[in-house]
C-alpha cells in the first residue's frame, strides 16, 4: 500500500537536477516500479514503467511526470572555500541568500550561499535584487582541499528537507514535480482493486529536462506511443497576494487545465466524469500554454490527446514548496476510477474513434 508521506520523504530528497536526472534513477526504480511491470530508461535521463493488459489491442494510456529539479551548476572555485555558481531552471534569485545547498562533486558535501549582513549594506543595496552570478557558496574548505572535490560544471542542489504542516499540508523540497509521481501511484493502486489495468495499457513516462524544456517529454512519449496522455504537474496555489483564474486552493482537489494546448473532448470528459461521480476538482485557465510537458506530449507523433491535471503548490521553486497530501489522494483516485470506469476513460476513447471515422 502506498504511504504517500514516506514516498514524498524519500523520493524528494533525491537530487535529480536538470540534466543529472540518473542521480535519482536506483530510488526512483526501487519506489515505483512494485506498481508496473518493468522499467526502461531513455536516452535522454527519464524513465519508462508499463504495465500491459492481458488483450494485446488494447490502446496505450500515458502518464507523465518530470523527474528533474531546479538548481544549479558550479562555474568557479575560490580562495576561502568559495564557490560560484549559475541557475539550471527557473530559480528566483531572493531565496537564495543564506540557503543551505549541497554541492554534488566527487563526493557530496553542504555548503550555505554567502549573505551580506544587514548592517553592513546600504539602503540602495537592499532594495536591489541579487544577481545569482553576484552569489558565492561558502563550503569552509581551503581551496586547494575543495579543488579535490569540486569540478567547474558540477550540480548545486538544495539540501532535503521535508516537514508537517498543520492538517495534512507538507512543506519541503522538489514537490515540483516528484509529488506528482505519488498520484500517478495512487491511481495504479485505484486500479489494481478495481480491475481496471485490464481495458488499458498503462505507461508512465518519468521525463527529463522539464526545467529547461519539453525534450524529456517528447522522448518519452515517442518511445511510448500512446493513445492518449495525462500529464501530471503542479500549479500554483492561491494565498494572500496570490490569486485569479490561473490559481487553485489546496485541498480542494486536482487542477485541471482548460488550454489552447491539450485536447478539449478529453479534458471534458474528465471534468464531466468528476462532477457525476462528486469527485473533488477544479478548473485553472492556463489558455495558450500549460506551461508544462504537455505541450509537447499534445503535438508529438503527429497529435496525442492530452489533458492536463495539476496539484496545487505554494512557494514553487524554492525548498520550502507546500501542498496538501489530500490533493494527492483526491488526484490519483479521481484518475483511477476514470481508467476504470467504462462511462469514463473508455467511453471517451470510443467517441474519439468513432468521430475520426
Amino acid at each position: 500500500m502506498l504511504d504517500i508521506i514516506e514516498f514524498l520523504h524519500e523520493f524528494c530528497g533525491t537530487e535529480s537536477i536538470s540534466g543529472f536526472e540518473r542521480r535519482a534513477h536506483e530510488t526512483a526504480k526501487r519506489l515505483i516500479l512494485p506498481f508496473f511491470d518493468d522499467c526502461a530508461e531513455t536516452a535522454s535521463g527519464g524513465l519508462i514503467f508499463t504495465r500491459r493488459c492481458p488483450d494485446e489491442a488494447a490502446p496505450t494510456l500515458m502518464f507523465d511526470t518530470h523527474l528533474d529539479d531546479i538548481g544549479g551548476v558550479v562555474t568557479g572555485l575560490y580562495e576561502g572555500g568559495f564557490l560560484t555558481f549559475t541557475a539550471i531552471g527557473g530559480i528566483d534569485a531572493r531565496i537564495l541568500p543564506a540557503a543551505d545547498v549541497l554541492i554534488l562533486g566527487r563526493k557530496t558535501i553542504p555548503g550555505v550561499v554567502a549573505s551580506t549582513p544587514p548592517h553592513l549594506t546600504s539602503e540602495e543595496e537592499r532594495g536591489k535584487l541579487p544577481q545569482i552570478g553576484d552569489l558565492l557558496i561558502d563550503t569552509g574548505y581551503e581551496l586547494a582541499e575543495l579543488e579535490k572535490i569540486v569540478g567547474i560544471g558540477d550540480p548545486v542542489a538544495f539540501r532535503p528537507r521535508f516537514g508537517r504542516l498543520l492538517g495534512s499540508a507538507a512543506v519541503g523540497r522538489s514537490f515540483d514535480d516528484k509529488a506528482c509521481a505519488a498520484c500517478v501511484l495512487r491511481a495504479m493502486e485505484y486500479l489494481s482493486k478495481n480491475g481496471g489495468e485490464h481495458r488499458w495499457n498503462l505507461a508512465y513516462s518519468l521525463a527529463s529536462g522539464e526545467e529547461v524544456g519539453a525534450g524529456g517529454a517528447a522522448v518519452g512519449t515517442i518511445n511510448v506511443m500512446p493513445d492518449a496522455a495525462f500529464v501530471l504537474d503542479v500549479d500554483f496555489a492561491a494565498q494572500p497576494g496570490v490569486g485569479g483564474s490561473s490559481t487553485g486552493k489546496s485541498g480542494e482537489g486536482p487542477m485541471i487545465a482548460i488550454s489552447g494546448a491539450t485536447d478539449r473532448p478529453l479534458t471534458d470528459a474528465l471534468i464531466e466524469f468528476a462532477k457525476k461521480k462528486e469527485r473533488k476538482f477544479q478548473t485553472v485557465i492556463a489558455a495558450g500554454s500549460t506551461g508544462t510537458n504537455a505541450d509537447e506530449v499534445n503535438i508529438a507523433l503527429g497529435g496525442v490527446p492530452t489533458a492536463v491535471v495539476s496539484l496545487p503548490l505554494r512557494n514553487m521553486h524554492t525548498y520550502s514548496e507546500v501542498i496538501d497530501t489530500k490533493d494527492i489522494e483526491y488526484t490519483g483516485d479521481l484518475l483511477g476510477e476514470f481508467i476504470a470506469d467504462p462511462d469514463g476513460l473508455g467511453l471517451w476513447y470510443k467517441n474519439a474513434k468513432e468521430a475520426v471515422l
